[in-house]
């Protein structure tokens, strides 16, 4: 239903769950929930798809078509539960985020600059974010900030070692 035709104004969240895997369907699907609202700079969508390589590659063939994002959201957490979002301003986010269940495992991460990182990269930027107690950085920025600083990655790959 919202491949083609359809005009879904609030749309903001898509689980990629379709067996469709061409990249018109892709970006006809996905383009639903990413439009911008010029009158509300801070209404964001989420795109959630499973790891498959082929997902992936579309979802990178998108982002480096990309001209101009949004600063993005950053949930801030106790490590157990969301206490607030930040709209990456370092302002608050609108509306509110309860997390009702989740389970997965770490994955990868890539941005629109072309850097990306490997969930042991973001595993140990994490171990690191914790064991240094700060508070201004995420794992997934701290580690693709690292894929182009080949000491900081070497510093954070060191982590898997030790014990925590």
């Amino acid at each position: 239903m919202v491949s083609e035709g359809v005009d879904i104004p609030r749309l903001r969240a898509v689980v990629y769950l379709t067996n469709r895997l061409t990249l018109l369907s892709f970006r006809q699907i996905v383009g639903r929930v990413v439009r911008t609202d010029p009158a509300n700079v801070d209404d964001h969508g989420r795109v959630y798809l499973p790891a498959d390589p082929r997902l992936l590659g579309m979802a990178r063939r998108i982002t480096e078509n990309v001209d101009l994002l949004p600063p993005p959201l950053v949930l801030i957490t106790d490590g157990k539960r969301a206490l607030r979002v930040s709209n990456g301003n370092g302002g608050e986010a609108k509306g509110s985020f309860e997390a009702l269940n989740t389970v997965g495992e770490q994955g990868g991460v890539f941005d629109t600059d072309g850097r990306d990182a490997h969930a042991d990269l973001v595993t140990c930027a994490r171990m690191f974010i914790e064991r240094e107690g700060l508070t201004g950085t995420d794992p997934e920025s701290l580690a693709l900030v690292a894929s182009d600083a080949p000491e900081l990655r070497q510093a954070l790959l060191a982590l898997q070692h030790r014990p925590r």
